[in-house]
């Protein structure tokens, strides 16, 4: 996951936090709406702080502390809980891998886990 200052089609700018799931970028939550980069900083100042922090010194320094929450999210929060109910899951990067019959437990329970910790809801794809 990473945080994105993004000027839309319509010319507002705009927060966006994204996920990258199986090659693709989905966009999890927009913070904010307006044509004035100023007013979108006005607006959210800890956001725009928080990102200007991270990417002066390293642009990819955000996107991977991210990924590192991503990773404790499903490391020690999901694959938890499904061992609790005796599904056992393989991670691979951004991937888990399960039996067929449990697909949707797994992906319900890592919708509800992203949603209480940080009332975000991704992306999540069964392939």
């Amino acid at each position: 996951m990473f945080v994105r200052k993004k000027k839309n089609k319509s010319g507002l700018i705009s927060f966006k936090i994204i996920n990258k799931c199986s090659g693709q970028y989905r966009v999890l939550k927009t913070i904010g709406n307006s044509k004035d980069t100023i007013e979108i900083e006005r607006l959210f100042p800890n956001v725009n702080k928080i990102v200007k922090y991270y990417k002066k010194e390293d642009y990819g320094e955000l996107a991977i502390n991210l990924q590192k929450v991503e990773a404790d999210i499903m490391i020690n929060h999901v694959v938890p809980r499904l061992a609790e109910k005796n599904i056992y899951v393989l991670t691979i990067h951004d991937s888990i891998v399960t039996l067929p019959g449990h697909a949707e437990f797994v992906k319900q329970t890592i919708l509800k886990v992203f949603n209480e910790k940080y009332g975000l809801v991704p992306t999540v794809k069964v392939k």
